[in-house]
């Protein structure tokens, strides 16, 4: 999976929390309220980073039929200034390792939130969402020409912060 760099980078030298529930995350049931039902698989991983705590991931893989790549990060937000500037440092590099250009743009929910578009050739090919909510930073990443950050993409992702 292109996106597991991103819930595996980091490590830290104390163990992780426990596992968030699966609940938290935005998972395949979320895709298929936005009519991408897909088959896959979904990984659990944990990482622990040095004064940010732990991040919690989920993420899934699906070619078929509806192409998806997915990834939903949930951390603590310890140092908001630093964790902010993790998630847009990772998203630069995402972009960057993968030859696509980005825009960020301001979100509209929770207590804050932006968006990554990632392009390539001037064709949208992905998104990511991070959300400030509750104590903690949710970042949803999709990759896929079906699933769009609009406001149907942001009904659902509501009903996980």
């Amino acid at each position: 999976m292109a996106l597991a760099g991103l819930m595996a980078s980091c490590s830290g030298s104390h163990p992780p929390d426990p596992p968030r529930p699966e609940s938290e995350h935005f998972t395949l049931a979320e895709l298929q309220q936005l009519g991408c039902t897909v088959n896959a698989t979904p990984k659990r991983s944990q990482s622990s980073i040095p004064l940010m705590g732990t991040v919690d991931g989920y993420g899934m893989t699906s070619t078929t039929p509806c192409a998806t790549q997915l990834v939903s990060l949930l951390q603590p937000i310890t140092y908001e200034d630093g964790v902010w500037e993790g998630a847009r440092s990772a998203a630069n590099n995402f972009a960057k390792d993968h030859g696509y250009t980005q825009e960020r743009f301001e979100g509209e929910i929770g207590e804050y939130s932006e968006i990554e578009v990632f392009s390539r050739n001037g064709k949208q090919v992905g998104f990511e969402y991070s959300v400030q909510a509750r104590g903690t930073l949710h970042s949803v990443i999709v990759l896929s020409d079906s699933i769009a950050p609009d406001a149907a993409f942001e009904a659902v992702l509501k009903t996980r912060l």
